[in-house]
C-alpha cells in the first residue's frame, strides 16, 4: 500500500489507504464503524521533533480521547526505551481509554512511529489519523483497521440495535 503527501495552498495533507482486515470493507468511511475497532497506524518519515519531544507527546495523548469522544481513565505514560542498537531506541507509551486503550512507540532513528488505537465503541477511523497526521506530519504510512469479536455478545448488541 501506498500513501503520499499533497500539497493543498502550500501545506501538506497525506492521503491515505484504510486496509480493513475483516470480511468487509469500510461501508461508510468518514463514520463511525460499529463494533471493536483496532487501528494500527505505522507513520514514516515523520517530523522528527514530534518524535523526542516528551512534553509535546503527553499533551498530544492526553487530550486525544477526548478528541475522538473517548474517555481517558489513566495519565499518559511515556518509557525511553533503550536497546542494544540506539537506531531502535525511542519514547513508547499509551494511555487507557473507558473502551480500551491507545499506544505508540516512536523510533527518532528511522523518524517512524508505531501507534494503535483499539476500542470497543465506535470512532471515525479518518478523524483519528488526521490528528496523528497533523502531530507527526508524516509523509508516508501504512494503515490497517481490524475489526475485531464481531461475534462477543456486547459487540452483537450494538450490531442488531444498529441495523
Amino acid at each position: 500500500m501506498e500513501t503520499h503527501a499533497a500539497e493543498s495552498n502550500g501545506e501538506k495533507k497525506m492521503h491515505h489507504q484504510i486496509i480493513e482486515l475483516g470480511v468487509s470493507t469500510l461501508s461508510h468511511p468518514q463514520q463511525k464503524q460499529a463494533g471493536m475497532n483496532h487501528l494500527v497506524m505505522e507513520l514514516y518519515h515523520c517530523n522528527p521533533t514530534a518524535l523526542v519531544d516528551r512534553q509535546a507527546l503527553s499533551a498530544f495523548f492526553e487530550h486525544l480521547p477526548a478528541q475522538i469522544e473517548m474517555q481517558r481513565v489513566s495519565p499518559v505514560e511515556i518509557f525511553d526505551i533503550k536497546t542494544s542498537d540506539p537506531t531502535d531506541d525511542g519514547l513508547s507509551g499509551f494511555v487507557v481509554i473507558a473502551t480500551s486503550h491507545i499506544a505508540f512507540h516512536c523510533w527518532p532513528g528511522y523518524q517512524a512511529v508505531s501507534c494503535d488505537v483499539y476500542s470497543c465503541e465506535p470512532f471515525v477511523p479518518e478523524q483519528v489519523l488526521a490528528l496523528f497526521d497533523a502531530h507527526f506530519q508524516p509523509q508516508d504510512s501504512e494503515i490497517y483497521l481490524l475489526r475485531r469479536g464481531k461475534r462477543f455478545p456486547r459487540v452483537a448488541k450494538h450490531l442488531l440495535e444498529d441495523g
